[in-house]
């Protein structure tokens, strides 16, 4: 019996303007679309300066929206980046867009003081106002949430303060806790998801964690306390656990994944492309 519970959420941070092609790009996008995994992020509003980069985030765009996307979502780092979007989107006909979140990267939470924290946020807030008026979801990524290369073990109340702060004062729809060191060990995200579940629903919770030994002790973890959304990375881009592994992992778990055996030759012709 499978078990009908959310499915990961999939990162594909392949950046704008490499030397992927679309037509590899669009087998990328295939294999995402092929496990059944309906959450992509496609790039950052950064790129969207480059006439390239605009064109490939339009034709994936429009990509996913014909193969029922549920949720295409974008960097975003200034309202300028944000307003520059929505002059695009303006141009387009509004069902070939399949955007529809924008997301929020909040660093090294350690290493914010108080001006630091106002100035993010102030930022943040903006962003978050001008993306709600037009009708966009804001997604919270807090990096380096478990461990930080600089200052080792993060205080989980200090993460669950930061993410009070995007919920009340930004709004965001969900929060993403992700683990870029390789080192978050089950207690980490115990004492974290103790601290943040208050603050959101378990369905509104996501974690991307790095490929390590731990990597199933983790999700065990997230399982039991109903976190089922994830982030991955088709090509293991940056040590993120890739799609292809925790696709197979939760497809042991019980969960229906739709798994091709293609997914997997695919990740290794592309990781060629890295």
């Amino acid at each position: 019996m499978f078990k009908t519970l959310l499915r990961p959420h999939v990162t594909e941070v392949y950046p704008f303007g490499t030397r992927l092609s679309f037509s590899i790009r669009q087998k990328l996008l295939q294999g995402i679309v092929s496990t059944g995994i309906k959450n992509v992020e496609i790039g950052s509003l950064n790129t969207l300066k480059d006439p390239h980069c605009n064109q490939l985030v339009k034709d994936s765009s429009d990509y996913l929206k014909r193969n029922l996307a549920q949720e295409v979502s974008i960097h975003c780092s200034s309202t300028k980046d944000l307003n520059h979007f929505l002059q695009l989107r303006k141009c387009l006909e509004p069902s070939s867009l399949a955007v529809n979140t924008v997301i929020l990267n909040l660093y090294a939470p350690v290493a914010f003081n108080a001006h630091d924290q106002a100035t993010a946020f102030k930022n943040f807030q903006d962003i978050g106002m001008m993306a709600k008026l037009n009708h966009l979801k804001v997604k919270a990524q807090i990096h380096f949430a478990f461990v930080c290369p600089y200052e080792g073990q993060v205080s989980p109340t200090l993460v669950a303060y930061l993410t009070q702060r995007f919920k009340l004062q930004v709004g965001a729809n969900t929060v993403v806790f992700t683990d870029l060191t390789g080192h978050c060990k089950p207690q980490n995200i115990t004492d974290l998801l103790s601290e943040v579940l208050p603050i959101y629903p378990a369905s509104n919770i996501g974690i991307q964690f790095s490929d390590s030994l731990l990597l199933k002790d983790n999700l065990k973890v997230c399982f039991q306390n109903n976190v089922y959304r994830f982030q991955t990375s088709l090509l293991g881009h940056r040590g993120i656990v890739s799609t292809d592994k925790m696709t197979y992992i939760l497809r042991n778990e019980g969960f229906d994944m739709n798994i091709d055996d293609w997914l997997v030759s695919l990740s290794d012709e592309l990781t060629e492309l890295k």
